[in-house]
């Protein structure tokens, strides 16, 4: 246990622990259609940070170009970083009104941002579908 103050934390035992600690909150996210995407709609989505790890989770509206195949959707972070590396952003997404329609969420590392990767398969709703997702990044402090 303990007193955060901005970057610093003592814990009961007197030992002092600097680094930033946790931020939370809500965000409505700027979305971009990479591929297959008409149109989409941002909600305000909630975030968790820890040291340099930030869990994310919300809802986008998806009006996909296709009626099947795959699709990418970026979505900004809700506290800036560089992502240099695939494996610093990951987590997945899921259609809320159809089956046949999932997702993945991966690192930008051109754009330091998420990309929603979504499937649609033959036959399945898409039309503006509401799209639940959730993921974790890491900071890069370098």
């Amino acid at each position: 246990t303990g007193t955060p103050t901005n970057s610093l934390l003592t814990t009961s035992a007197g030992v002092v622990i600097q680094g930033p600690l946790v931020a939370f909150g809500t965000y409505t996210p700027t979305l971009t259609g990479v591929s297959g995407v008409t149109a989409s709609t941002a909600y305000a989505c909630q975030y968790l940070r820890v040291g340099n790890v930030v869990h994310v989770s919300g809802k986008v509206d998806i009006d996909p170009s296709i009626t099947s195949g795959t699709g990418t959707l970026a979505i900004t972070f809700p506290i800036a970083s560089a992502v240099p590396n695939d494996f610093q952003c990951g987590g997945t997404a899921v259609c809320g009104a159809s089956f046949g329609m999932d997702g993945a969420i991966r690192a930008d590392t051109v754009n330091d941002r998420a990309e929603l990767l979504f499937t649609i398969a033959v036959g399945a709703l898409a039309d503006n579908e509401s799209w639940y997702f959730t993921f974790t990044y890491l900071i890069d402090n370098s």
